[in-house]
């Protein structure tokens, strides 16, 4: 892997594929070919920075999701003799 920590045309295999490609990977190819490179058995950094910024804003979207509960209850929890089950 190259010093930035992110794949350059010859680790991705690109050129093997079509020289159309070059410096031009699609990114569903990248995540991919970064999750084989690093082989950790799991997703590399660009992957596992969408799949946590997708589910984060799937959780904040969500009026009953625990991110959203929480912010609602720290606001109740200020009013004095409120409690909560």
């Amino acid at each position: 892997m190259s010093s930035s920590s992110k794949l350059v045309d010859g680790e991705l295999g690109l050129m093997e594929i079509s020289p159309v490609f070059a410096g031009n990977a699609a990114l569903w190819f990248y995540v991919l070919k970064e999750s084989e490179k690093l082989g950790a058995g799991g997703l590399g950094p660009v992957g596992g920075r969408i799949v946590a910024e997708v589910l984060l804003g799937l959780l904040k979207g969500d009026p009953l999701s625990y991110v959203q509960r929480r912010t609602q209850l720290g606001a109740d929890a200020q009013r004095p003799g409120l409690r909560h089950a």
